[in-house]
């Protein structure tokens, strides 16, 4: 009789597990539920909080929706002024699970910043078949 009741605890608690479990794997944010608009005013607040302190030299940026071959939005592009742009990809939001693990959790995922030395205009020279950099 004990032995049943064991195995009926271990059963309910495996149970309760793996609903947990389901439950925080389900609460995760899908990218198609939202419209381009509430993407777009996401997108800002982030870029704001993250980018548009004292300690960085941008005055203002745009944001601008990107979509791809089958007229899908996947990224967006943010220009900063004076100078500068990053990319910023669109995917679905992970279960909250994955933070558990130090794995990010984010709707949106942001590139490197560009614009600064990562990207000059060239000329190729024909007689030598070298870049020719412009550096003004």
């Amino acid at each position: 009789m004990i032995k049943i009741k064991r195995i009926i605890v271990e059963f309910i608690v495996v149970i309760n597990i793996i609903a947990v479990l389901g439950c925080l794997c389900a609460c995760s944010k899908k990218a198609n539920t939202f419209t381009e608009e509430e993407h777009v005013q996401r997108v800002t607040e982030r870029i704001e909080k993250r980018f548009m302190t004292d300690a960085t030299a941008y005055t203002s940026f745009s944001v601008y929706p990107l979509y791809n071959e089958n007229d899908e939005l996947n990224y967006f592009l943010v220009e900063f002024e004076p100078y500068g742009f990053i990319y910023v990809m669109l995917r679905d939001e992970a279960p909250a699970v994955y933070s558990w693990f130090g794995f990010r959790t984010s709707m949106y995922s942001t590139s490197d910043i560009d614009g600064e030395d990562s990207w000059s205009r060239y000329t190729i020279e024909e007689t030598s078949n070298q870049k020719c950099y412009e550096l003004d």
